[in-house]
């Protein structure tokens, strides 16, 4: 019986390969480890928790939030990631940079961000707290980071092509600072390798709230191997390790 079952099962491979000679795709060892996760959870926290009836730039205007608006009084990552555990959650994604361009993380490169807010008198680092809060809980700590379209960046006066993406490298160095943040296992790139859209969800369209046009997809490459430098094992899923 056990020999029939491995030879039925030998029977499925090759049938799998292709008249080309081609094996089936199989997953990587880092796909492996993202799905042993199982489940995952995600933490939209940004400029649109504050912002007047929610709104975010990408829903106005960019620039109509100004920093001074995201002014937290009781946020506790811990409960966050207790929360998660609780659910059965293995992974936990944070919002750290999103469409309006706000960051939830000292940055040198954007003017942006919690830098620039209230909270904590400017001190605060909310990406630190979460990762600290995630490794203390044993969860895998993703970051969610929209390098194709930050609205903030984007309707910068005199903003290039070049400029555009060096703020945006800039910032992914920042979060894969290893010693402020530990490793990030899996960056959430969204809008990977789609053309941005226009007005009312038009594809391949561009405005002034958007990037630069012509930006991407030229600029993957230069991202993907920008993150495969800077932190070797973080996973890019949507990206180059499985698009969504």
């Amino acid at each position: 019986m056990a020999l029939f079952v491995v030879a039925a099962l030998l029977s499925l491979a090759l049938a799998a390969i292709d008249a080309a000679g081609a094996a089936p795709a199989l997953p990587t060892a880092m796909q492996l480890e993202y799905q042993a996760r199982e489940v995952s959870m995600f933490m939209h926290f940004s400029m649109c928790t504050f912002a007047p009836q929610g709104g975010c730039e990408q829903d106005t205007a960019c620039r109509k939030n100004p920093a001074s608006l995201f002014d937290p009084t009781a946020l506790n990552t811990t409960q966050w990631i207790q929360t998660a555990k609780a659910l059965g959650a293995k992974e936990v994604c944070l919002t750290a940079h999103h469409t309006g361009g706000f960051a939830l993380f000292q940055s040198n490169v954007t003017d942006y961000g919690v830098k620039e807010s209230p909270y904590q008198g400017g001190k605060g680092d909310i990406v630190k707290e979460f990762t600290d809060s995630c490794r203390a809980f044993g969860i895998s700590p993703c970051l969610y980071f929209i390098n194709a379209w930050d609205c903030w960046e984007a309707s910068r006066p005199g903003v290039s092509k070049e400029s555009y993406l060096q703020k945006q490298l800039g910032m992914l160095t920042e979060l894969m600072n290893r010693d402020k943040y530990g490793k990030i296992d899996r960056f959430w790139f969204d809008q990977y390798g789609f053309p941005l859209p226009g007005p009312n969800g038009a594809p391949g369209k561009t405005s002034p709230t958007q990037a630069p046009p012509g930006l991407f997809p030229d600029a993957w490459s230069k991202i993907v191997d920008h993150v495969h430098t800077g932190s070797p094992g973080t996973m890019m899923l949507p990206g180059p390790d499985g698009c969504i």
